[in-house]
């Protein structure tokens, strides 16, 4: 099965995400009791918010260092660590060993409760299990 990218760019590390947001959860915290009770609501918003973003972006993390990627959701891509440290968000793809070679069907990843899998564009049922240490080496700029 040939895999490949269809679109990569370089993006914050997910180290770097998880602290801004743990940050902003905590301060909304100790700034709560300095506020009047018409602002308690909506910082309360934000810390919840900051809350799950943190979440995921530890999740993230620890999947880019455990395993060297991070299948994200929604269908908007997977989080890729470089040889160097570096995080990428990149789009792979793959041909459709399932579907005939007439029809020239491409697999993107998603993620699914078996965990990330290759689905076929032109027939749902068509999946493959993913692995990122499959996919070719990551060349920036290209």
């Amino acid at each position: 099965m040939h895999m490949d990218r269809s679109n990569q760019r370089r993006i914050w590390p997910a180290d770097l995400v998880s602290a801004v947001s743990g940050t902003i959860a905590i301060l909304s915290f100790f700034g709560a009791s300095q506020l009047p009770s018409t602002f308690l609501w909506p910082l309360i918003a934000v810390a919840f918010g900051s809350t799950v973003v943190l979440y995921f972006a530890f999740a993230a993390g620890n999947d880019l260092r455990a395993h060297g990627s991070h299948v994200l959701p929604f269908g908007l891509g997977v989080l890729e660590r470089t040889k160097d440290g570096a995080n990428w968000l990149t789009e792979p793809v793959a041909a459709c060993p399932l579907c005939p070679a007439d029809k020239q069907s491409v697999m993107r990843v998603q993620r699914s409760i078996r965990g990330p899998v290759w689905v076929c564009g032109h027939t749902a049922q068509h999946e493959i299990g993913f692995d990122g240490a499959q996919l070719p080496q990551l060349i920036p700029g290209a």
